[in-house]
């Protein structure tokens, strides 16, 4: 009971959901964008060609990056990389696995754009940000 008034009274804010999940629930299942949104997730450790997309949704470049900036109020490419970059936070606060690892396993190719663009999405480089959250294991 405690840990819940320290937390109503703390100045620090977490959100539970990433910006790059806005409220889908009015998508249909069939929707170009929902069938996007299925393949990224399903496919967003391996290298996702646009083409691939493409060829789901069935639409032109120019359709399906012009609907998917207006489904998701972000660009294909950000939205792919807040994926990445959410999914490399849960493995960082785990901490099972080396910071090299994560990057692999989160989908970058190298670990040098991994600390790029987790520092130009969280601020922090992936090691700030673990030791910032680390969980006490018993």
């Amino acid at each position: 009971l405690s840990i819940f008034k320290l937390l109503s009274v703390s100045d620090e804010l977490h959100p539970l959901a990433s910006p790059a999940f806005p409220e889908t629930f009015r998508l249909n299942n069939d929707s170009p964008m929902q069938k996007a949104l299925q393949f990224i997730l399903q496919n967003f450790q391996k290298q996702i060609q646009v083409s691939d997309i493409l060829q789901i949704t069935n639409m032109s470049y120019t359709a399906f990056y012009n609907s998917f900036k207006y489904t998701y109020r972000m660009s294909f490419k950000s939205y792919l990389m807040n994926i990445r970059i959410g999914y490399a936070c849960r493995l960082l606060i785990e901490a099972t696995q080396d910071i090299s690892e994560i990057a692999y396993d989160s989908g970058f190719e190298n670990l040098s754009n991994f600390n790029r663009q987790f520092k130009k999405i969280k601020g922090v480089t992936p090691s700030q940000f673990q030791k910032q959250n680390m969980v006490i294991r018993h």
